[in-house]
């Protein structure tokens, strides 16, 4: 399911916002294959990499000021300081991607797979945290030579926030010549995405503990010459 919104160009902005709701089922995990040959329905779960919540906003703007423009519209050296201003970003909020529970299997023959499911591993909001995302009691290793009864990615991991902004300056020098300024900030608020957890019960001391994240705050600047 999808649902926009569209301001075409008009008065200096233009933006786009969306939000969709996705789910997509499979029986082929990305990484190994599958638990159970003779049983592709044991390993029907949501695809790995497909979000179920993803809301996007884009959006440009012209600042009205310089010469010709609202506000400031003043000649000279000024209005080339003043004018050319444009703003831009984009902005994603996401769920999380599901992830399998696991274990390793400790005898020869007996293979590596889902752990057993033994009450529900999902924990309230306000009680998971990076060091606690799911409760791995929840789960235990499978008695020998049998294949684990947890679902396929039956948890979710931390969303993320996503906010990219950018400042852009045109000024004009002569009739042929244009300078450009840019400076990009990725991650503006500097927001921590994390990773999945380690979700392995045979790995006590790190299983339910997430200790990946995204990239921090990056900046960038650019200077171009039109002619």
């Amino acid at each position: 399911m999808q649902v926009e919104a569209i301001q075409r160009y008009a008065h200096g902005l233009s933006f786009q916002a969306e939000y969709s709701w996705n789910r997509s089922l499979d029986d082929v995990p990305i990484v190994g294959g599958p638990q159970d040959p003779y049983d592709n329905r044991a390993d029907r779960g949501d695809s790995e990499s497909v979000r179920r919540h993803i809301f996007t906003i884009a959006y440009g703007y012209d600042l009205p000021l310089g010469p010709g423009k609202r506000f400031a519209s003043v000649p000279g050296p000024a209005g080339k300081l003043l004018g050319g201003w444009q703003i831009a970003g984009i902005t994603y909020l996401r769920s999380g991607v599901p992830f399998s529970v696991t274990f390793n299997a400790t005898q020869a023959g007996w293979f590596s797979s889902r752990a057993d499911l033994v009450r529900d591993p999902r924990l309230p909001r306000s009680q998971r945290s990076i060091d606690r995302w799911f409760d791995p009691a929840a789960f235990a290793v499978p008695a020998p030579f049998t294949y684990g009864n947890s679902a396929r990615n039956l948890l979710f991991g931390p969303g993320d926030i996503v906010v990219d902004f950018s400042v852009l300056k045109n000024t004009t020098i002569g009739e042929n010549v244009t300078v450009q300024f840019r400076a990009e900030l990725f991650n503006l608020p500097n927001h921590a995405n994390f990773a999945n957890p380690a979700a392995n019960i045979s790995v006590p001391a790190s299983v339910g503990h997430i200790f990946g994240a995204g990239d921090p705050r990056q900046i960038q600047f650019g200077l171009k010459i039109l002619f």
